[in-house]
Order: structure tokens, then sequence, then C-alpha cells
């Protein structure tokens, strides 16, 4: 007989294993021992590190598991037919010191009344680590599920649980030891003692020294042995409310087992509030958990300092000061923070500085507050040369900046009424430099930050959309007139009554929502189903969720260009995959099911009874869109000849920033004022529009960029869901750009930056990558 079995149960610490297994030699001494690796499906490189070990020792052997079996049935497993007089459990992040497991087999035949033996733990500097307690009770377990200790540190059973007062340095009988080195004599698990095969992760070593104690055996700590423990880096690879998850399920079964009754009862109907309470935690240490903080903020703070002019400007100039500091500290999180605002702000005036009217928007100030921050930043750690280098890369842009000069000027010689308005908006250009700065020295925590803001923003917004559907269709009339102002004066969207109790609600930020239909459209078209991993799964179920939300507020804001630009997207999507043999019609359903559940969303906040309200019929609020009559489709087109004569009175050259016409409209917001006259310098038809203002070169000038813009990011090695919904959310914008103007706008030139930035982030991840090598 052997004096030694070691069992390790492994599971992706594959760096860890490799330097255990080194240390076991000279750990073992003189003893006759042998090492069992029980590897419980590992992803990484664990079970091949245990295999080439079997290879180059014949101490040791590997059995493989083709799915994770837990740690109790895995360490039974390794356990099964020893022929030794000790079976030590071992775990593969621990490292044991020369002659170390000898000792603890010796010092374990001087002391034959114990059954299981534990060393002192260290941690790899050398520090203590706690490995001893006292059995579990109701009232330490209460406050460990609900995690009062974070708050009630200092708990008499908490300190009586965690053995605060155990004498480290003393040899003595304890209640339990930890499970990363857990010497058990044969002789218990010839009886049957072993580890309860019902416990997955956690509470096995507990329940196992229980046992052991209730039939005669002491648990026996060992100070004079040390073990190193790098503590817990099995799990810290999971995702913590999993964790959370093992080890209440096991606590539940080891209080039925030895504490059933009231005890038991009692830790089962805890263990759900104990996971909501990780559950918040978890999320709130998000970055996602972060932006939607600072987006209901902004929110907030936009609705109760609307009528109060001078809190709104300290607010505005407080959000200027951050997107200044991120400008110059952090660039890629304040090119995120204008991201967030772009998505939940449509015209950019949540916040405004100065006296009403005579305000300046928070879109502005922040801008130009990021600007100069950036500038700083730029100036420090930029390189001019690599930066005039990459924007001479894309020639297109040097002709649009000459052909914007043009126009500033032409404007401003014709006297133009409103040049700075236009001027204001196309300004928004210089927002490409810094974009092409940060994408190519920062490139990979630009990608983190703003898909998490991209997430945040359409979520935010659809929910925002969601309730203010919500408040007007069921007339809550103490605050809905409130919410009304303040959606105007904001200038965040528009609201009107269409049929029943339905309320047409329109943002121009909705614009993104088209882009969500698309790109989540595009990823789940584009996935193999039989081969997502964890990380694909839950992103399909992102995709779902964006695709559903998007629908539904496409469906309030009863946009009929929004639905246009969205069927050419989407068109667009399937003959991309097509052309690359992709069997898109297999998964239609994905998208089909998320259209309907946005639907059904949009029919529950409606039809939702508190207060109850005569429900308008689906069929009749998206029939109201049929009709080409209604005064916002006539006035459409009552301005599209109105167009085509100010194109011809400077067919070549424009007319310049500031250009305006006048037209009669049929909105009866204008009519009660005007009698429906209305001169305006933001027009529908925004091609058009490049046409009067940019000239002849105009429109071939913006089609440039985007066909530019689609064909390299169509190079890219990226995956093919990426890179098609990019294309097919430029071709949606092209076609909405032809009734409703986004190409004019902050709104629209932010998608193509994503797209440039998603360019120079790759070129710069992939020539580093190529320098590493």
């Amino acid at each position: 007989m052997k004096d030694l079995r070691i069992v390790i149960v492994s599971w992706n610490v594959g760096d860890l294993l490799h330097k255990c297994l080194q240390s076991l030699h000279e750990a073992c001494g003189n003893l006759d021992w042998e090492c069992v690796v029980v590897d419980n499906a590992s992803f990484d490189d664990s079970a091949e590190i245990a295999r080439r070990a079997a290879n180059h020792h014949g101490k040791i052997s590997l059995i493989w598991n083709e799915q994770n079996l837990g740690f109790a049935k895995a360490c039974n497993q390794g356990a099964a037919g020893a022929d030794a007089r000790y079976v030590l459990f071992l775990n593969p992040d621990t490292i044991c010191p020369p002659s170390s497991i000898h000792d603890l087999v010796r010092l374990a035949d001087e002391r034959p009344q114990a059954g299981i033996l534990g060393p002192k733990m260290v941690y790899p500097d050398g520090r203590y680590q706690p490995s001893v307690r006292r059995f579990p009770g109701v009232r330490d377990q209460v406050a460990t599920v609900l995690k009062l200790q974070h708050l009630f540190p200092h708990l008499p059973a908490l300190k009586r649980y965690l053995a605060e007062d155990f004498e480290h340095d003393k040899e003595q009988s304890v209640d339990q030891i930890m499970g990363a080195c857990f010497l058990v004599r044969r002789e218990l698990l010839d009886k049957g003692l072993g580890f309860d095969e019902r416990y997955f992760i956690w509470m096995e070593e507990v329940d196992f020294c229980k046992t052991a104690k209730a039939n005669g055996w002491q648990v026996l700590y060992l100070p004079q042995v040390l073990v190193v423990h790098h503590a817990g880096q099995s799990f810290a690879k999971e995702f913590h409310p999993k964790r959370q998850a093992y080890y209440l399920t096991s606590l539940k079964k080891y209080f039925a087992k030895w504490h059933p009754g009231w005890r038991s009862w009692l830790i089962s109907a805890l263990a759900p509030f104990g996971m909501a309470v990780v559950w918040c935690v978890n999320f709130l240490r998000t970055p996602v958990a972060h932006w939607s903080a600072l987006a209901i903020v902004l929110e907030i703070v936009s609705a109760l300092t609307l009528f109060h002019s001078v809190a709104n400007s300290v607010f505005c100039a407080l959000l200027g000061l951050v997107a200044l500091y991120l400008g110059w500290k952090k660039p890629w999180a304040g090119l995120s923070l204008l991201l967030l605002e772009l998505l939940i702000g449509s015209l950019g005036s949540l916040l405004q500085f100065g006296i009403w009217p005579h305000t300046v928007s928070l879109r502005v100030v922040m801008t130009l507050a990021f600007l100069l921050g950036w500038s700083l930043h730029f100036l420090k750690h930029g390189k001019t040369k690599e930066l005039i280098k990459t924007f001479s890369a894309r020639p297109v842009y040097s002709c649009l900046f000459a052909v914007l000069l043009f126009a500033l000027i032409r404007g401003w010689l014709m006297h133009n009424a409103a040049v700075f308005k236009d001027t204001n908006a196309w300004a928004d250009w210089l927002m490409l430099f810094p974009v092409l700065d940060i994408a190519s020295r920062y490139g990979e925590k630009l990608r983190r930050s703003a898909v998490t803001v991209i997430f945040v923003g359409i979520s935010w917004l659809a929910l925002k959309t969601l309730g203010l559907e919500y408040l007007f269709s069921h007339s809550f009339s103490s605050i809905a007139p409130d919410a009304y102002l303040w959606v105007r004066r904001t200038g965040i969207g528009e609201v009107t009554l269409m049929v029943g109790n339905a309320y047409r609600i329109f943002m121009q930020s909705f614009v993104y929502m088209v882009a969500g239909v698309i790109m989540g459209a595009s990823w789940w078209l584009s996935q193999d189903k039989q081969d997502l991993n964890h990380r694909a799964k839950k992103s399909q179920r992102a995709a779902w969720m964006i695709m559903s939300a998007s629908a539904a507020i496409l469906a309030i804001s009863l946009s009929r260009s929004f639905w246009i630009g969205t069927c050419a997207g989407l068109v667009c999507v399937i003959g991309l995959l097509w052309s690359r043999h992709v069997a898109w019609w297999k998964k239609i359903g994905g998208p089909i099911t998320a259209a309907v559940a946005g639907l059904l969303i949009l029919v529950c906040v409606l039809a939702f009874p508190l207060p109850h309200v005569n429900m308008a019929s689906m069929f009749d609020l998206l029939g109201s869109r049929t009709n080409l009559e209604e005064p916002a489709a006539a006035s459409r087109w009552h301005l599209l000849p109105i167009l085509v004569k100010k194109i011809e009175e400077h067919p070549i050259l424009g007319s310049g920033f500031g250009a305006t016409v006048t037209y009669q409209t049929l909105d009866p917001r204008i009519v009660k004022q005007s009698g429906g006259t209305y001169t305006t310098y933001a027009f529908e038809w925004g091609w058009l529009e490049h046409w009067i203002k940019l000239g002849i070169l105009g429109i071939p000038l913006m089609l440039w960029i985007l066909f530019s813009l689609g064909r390299r990011v169509w190079k890219l090695d990226e995956p093919l869901w990426l890179r098609v919904g990019a294309v097919s959310s430029l071709v949606a914008v092209a076609t909405l750009h032809l009734f409703t103007p986004y190409l004019n706008h902050p709104l629209g030139f932010a998608i193509i930056f994503m797209g440039e930035g998603l360019i120079e982030s790759k070129k710069h991840y992939e020539t580093r990558k190529v320098a590493d090598a």
C-alpha cells in the first residue's frame, strides 16, 4: 500500500496547475505517492498540461471529464480505488514547499485520532490565509446570504463563524478546515464518509468535516506545515452572481441535511433576496450601470431645471467641465460621453447655458469643451505627423472641408440669415480629427467604451420613449403638460395625438434605432446557432432585445422615413449575406419574433389598465400613416417644387450656408401662428439640401464619402455581421436622407465617425500585433 494518493481537481487554471504539479516531487520527499488529476472539462490547456506531466512522470495520471461534474464528485472520482493510507485533496492553485506534504503525512501518523488534517495556508507573499472556520449557524448564514457583513462587519455571529479569535500558530482540533489542502485518512473513505456528491461546488468540505466529527473523528489543524494558496483562482473566472447561485444552492442543501425545519426554510426563503442583492451590486459595478446612471441623472436634472435658467446653466457648465477633463485625461471616455448625449439628446438641448431664449445648447458646450481638452492631451501625447498622414489618406474629407468653407463664405457674402445655424451643424465635422486620433491611439478602450454607451443609449432611449407614451396615452393630467413642455423646450422630440389614446412620439435620435434593428438583424442572420458559446448566447439575447426595443420605438415614431430607411437597410443585409452564401432565411424567425415582440410592447403600454383608457387599435394607429394627405406628408410634397426652384437659382455654386426657402405648410401650429406661411433653413428632402447649399458638388461629394467608407469597412478583417451591419446602416441613412435630412446634422455625422473610428482602431490593432510579433 502506498503512503499517499494526491487528488487534484482542475478547471481552467492551467498555469497554476503546472506550478502545483512541479512542486509535488520535493514536497512529498521519500513518500511512496501518486497523483491523479481530474479535469472537469476545462476549456483552457489544463488537461494538456496534466497529460504532459503524466507522460513525463510515472506518478501522475489524468482523468478527463467531458463535462463539469462538480468538485465533490470529481474528488470521489479521483479517490476511487486508492491503494494508499491517505488521500490528499489538493487545489491546483496551491504550491507545496519542499517536505511539506511529507511532514503532513508524518504528523498524521502520530495523531491516529485525526481523520482530517489541514496545514497552515499562506498567501504567495507569505501572509497568513484564514483557513479555519466554525460550522455554519443560522444567524451567521442569514447575515452572509444577505451580505450584511459588508454593512456590519463586526456582528458577533459572523466573528464566531469566521473564527476571528482563532490562534493560527497553535495546533488544535477545529470544526472545519479549508478544502484547498485536505488530508483524509483512508478509513473514512472506506466507511463511506467521503464527499457528498449532492454538492456541486462549495460546502462539500464543510459537510465532510461535519460528517467526520459526527462519527467520532477529529479535524486537526497543523500549523507546523505551510502550503501556499493563490485563493479562488478557478472560480475567479466565473461571473460573480453565478458563484453566488452555486453557494446558495449548496448552503440550502447543507441546512436541509444538518438543520432541517425552520432553519432550513429560513435560508431557502432568504436565498432569492441574497441573489437580488448580488445581482444589484454586481450590476452597479459595471460600466453599463455607470453610463446608465449618467444618462438618467442628465434627464432628471434637465427636467427639474427646465424653468430655472441659473440652475440649468450651472449643470450645463459642470457637464462641460466633465467633457473638458475627460478630453484631457481620458479622451476615449470623453468621446463616449459625447456619443451618449447624441443618443439621448436629439437636438442637443437637454441643458442650456444662458438665459432663455439666448442660450447655448449642452451639445455645443460639451463639444467645445471636449475639443479643448483633447487639444491639450494631443499637444502632450499625440503625434501631429501621424494624424496628418491619417487624414491625408482620406482625400474625400479634404474635398469636403474645402466645399464647406466655400459654402460658409458664399452664405456670408449672400447675407443669408441662418449662416451661423448651418455653420454650427456642419462644424461638427471638426470632430473627425479627435475621432481618428483617439481611435488610432486608444482603439481598444474606445471600442469597449463606445459599445457600452451605444447599448445604454439605445436602451434608455427606448425606456424613455415608452414611458412618455404611457404618460401621454393615459392622461396623467398632473404631470403630462409639464412633460410636454420639457419635450418641446429641450427639442428632444415631438408629441402628437393620432387616434384613440395613441400618441406619436418622434425624436431625431430614433435614427439610431434604425441602425439598432439593422445591426441586430445582421448579427442574428449571420450566426451559426449550433456553434454559439456562452458569451455568444449573451450577445444573441442582447441582439434580440435591441431589435425588439427598436421595433417598438420605430412603431411609436410613425415615421415613414424611418420605416423606408430600415427596409432599405434590411434588404442590404439580406443581399450582402446572400453574396457570402449565408443561409439567412433559415434564421429569419429571430428578427420576425423580435418585431412582433416590439409591437406587443407598444400594445401593452397603450392597453395597461391603470388608469383605464379606451385603447386605440394598433391597425388604426399604423394605418394612419398610409394617408399621404395628412399635414406632414402634404407639407413635404408642397416643399419639393420650392426646393427645385431654389436649386435653379444657383445650380452650380449653390446658395451657401444659411439659405432659406418660404413655402406653405399644413402644420397646425404654424397655420395657427401665420396662416401656414413658413420660412426655414432646415429642409426636408436632404439630398436636395446638399445641392442648394453646397452646389453641384454637394450630392456627389456626400455619396463619395458614404461609398468610400462602406468599401473600406467591408474590407476590414472583422466579423461578417459587423461589416454587413455597418455597410447596411450607411445604406439606411442614405435612403432616410432622401426624405428626412440626417447627413447635414451631428446625429448623422456620428454614424460616419463610428465607421471611421472602427477602421482606424482596427488598423492600429493590426499594426501593433505585427510589431509585437
